[in-house]
């Protein structure tokens, strides 16, 4: 399901665009993710939370909308699979949305976002 193609030359410019994009937001992502986790791990004036951060549930506002994002994005991917007319929209705003609303949970479920949140109200 690929908006663009390697293969025909008017969308090659666009697919290496694309791409690039890709891979700097994944490589910026984690680099941030290890930056902060740094920082948390050595500040002692953060008490640790417990859990992992796929089990957790509903732990702020920005938490709430991701979780409710996710059951919505796996409920239209179920349902698009199950429909007898394939219907390639419905099965790529499925995908997108489940994948976007996963990483959004981890991260406003996880640790280095509570330790942001907490460091912000002490300064």
């Amino acid at each position: 399901m690929p908006l663009v193609s390697f293969e025909q030359d008017e969308q090659r410019g666009l697919a290496f665009v694309l791409a690039a994009v890709f891979w700097l937001g994944l490589v910026t992502g984690i680099v941030f993710q290890i930056l902060i986790g740094n920082r948390r791990s050595n500040d002692i004036n953060h008490t640790d939370t417990r859990g992992i951060a796929l089990l957790r549930f509903f732990r702020n506002k920005p938490a709430i909308v991701s979780d409710i994002s996710l059951f919505v994005g796996v409920i239209t991917l179920t349902l698009s699979f199950f429909i007898n007319a394939y219907l390639q929209w419905l099965t790529t705003a499925g995908i997108f949305i489940s994948v976007f609303s996963l990483e959004m949970h981890g991260v406003f479920n996880g640790r280095n976002y509570d330790y942001l949140r907490e460091t912000r109200k002490r300064f």
